[in-house]
């Protein structure tokens, strides 16, 4: 059974969670995982594209859009991962159905009451699953 990483960012806008993505993500790629970024829907994973290349002027986070860890080491997509990695970062409300590919997984979860009902869901799937739960309360 693999780990999964709740952020819980308090006092957080639902936009914020893109951005500690990002930042989760620079800090997981150079700690040599392989990375997925699992988004809602192709608008989605466009703008996560762009703020990936924005977030921050003293860093370069290598990316592509799409499911083809070959040519990156960190996607971003709303497809299913078919490659080999270890991190994933679902920003979508939903349970991942194919989250037993990954070693690690991280949820995001922003204040709105919608973004904190759906990650109560997962998190009781999640513990009923059998998987190593940690909660971590980031401030923005």
């Amino acid at each position: 059974m693999g780990k999964i990483d709740f952020y819980v960012l308090k006092d957080a806008k639902y936009s914020e969670k893109d951005r500690f993505a990002c930042r989760l993500c620079e800090k997981a790629y150079k700690a040599g995982y392989k990375i997925h970024l699992y988004t809602n829907d192709k608008s989605h994973t466009e703008a996560l594209n762009e703020l990936l290349w924005t977030f921050s002027d003293k860093s370069f986070v290598p990316h592509s859009t799409g499911t083809d860890a070959k040519t990156t080491s960190i996607s971003i997509s709303s497809e299913v991962a078919q490659d080999e990695y270890g991190l994933l970062i679902n920003l979508t409300p939903n349970i991942p159905e194919f989250l037993e590919n990954f070693d690690r997984i991280a949820e995001i979860i922003s204040e709105t009451e919608n973004d904190k009902q759906a990650a109560r869901e997962r998190y009781s799937y999640y513990r009923k699953q059998g998987y190593t739960l940690n909660n971590h309360e980031i401030t923005i």
